[in-house]
């Protein structure tokens, strides 16, 4: 196979530019990958302790636990 100019390697036709056009692609696509895992971590939000103790509070005000359930429920939210 023959090969005109400076080659097929070195040429505009070959693979002078292969790793150049491919570095901006990963590069691209790590960047998209980046972007989409933080978009979904954002939204897979948890409840704080916080609201959950509030919750815990509605439950004994209304009479569904009693007040050794919700301090020891208490307790075990907040760690103590």
């Amino acid at each position: 196979m023959m090969m005109f100019g400076r080659g097929f390697w070195n040429s505009c036709e070959g693979f002078k530019y292969f790793g150049y056009y491919h570095g901006v692609g990963i590069i691209v696509a790590v960047v998209v990958v980046l972007l989409l895992f933080m978009l979904f971590k954002r939204s897979g939000r948890r409840t704080s302790n916080d609201e959950i103790i509030n919750a815990l509070k509605m439950k004994y005000v209304n009479g569904e636990i009693t007040e050794e359930e919700y301090i020891l429920k208490k307790k075990v939210l907040s760690g103590k």
